[in-house]
């Protein structure tokens, strides 16, 4: 079952992160630097919540118990 911190991880990633890049990509009315930031912003957070993610999956799997 995956605790706090994981759901927090896999929301910002599956969730927040591709939001952030999908109006960063396609959005025209705002000034294109602002865009550029939010979208970097976006990639950003997906790649460092599944990195978290990743690593709390493999430490809780190399310390399992039986």
């Amino acid at each position: 079952m995956l605790d706090y911190h994981d759901l927090v991880y896999v929301l910002h990633f599956l969730i927040v992160g591709p939001l952030l890049v999908y109006v960063g990509y396609y959005k025209e009315k705002v000034d294109k630097n602002i865009l550029n930031a939010v979208m970097w912003l976006g990639a950003f957070i997906i790649i460092y919540h599944l990195y978290k993610f990743i690593t709390v999956l493999i430490k809780k799997n190399k310390y399992k118990t039986i």
